[in-house]
């Protein structure tokens, strides 16, 4: 996975919802991971669920779904 310099950077204090995160945007051959969830690391989050919903009826990059839960 090849990441941005804004990834790299935004990657320094936030934590992504995936490690190896499914494509979110196909088109014409096209396709990669550049759609993502995140939150400050250090936060008490453990995510459940990452998912991509296989839809682009709204637009080319396909919805990004996370479950997060609170560790207490």
């Amino acid at each position: 996975e090849e990441k941005s310099d804004v990834i790299n950077t935004l990657d320094l204090s936030f934590e992504r919802s995936c490690k190896n995160c499914p494509n979110t945007f196909d088109e014409d051959s096209e396709t990669g991971a550049i759609d993502y969830i995140a939150f400050k690391k250090g936060s008490p989050f453990k995510v459940k669920l990452h998912q991509v919903i296989p839809n682009k009826t709204a637009s080319d990059h396909m919805p990004v779904v996370a479950i997060l839960e609170i560790n207490k």
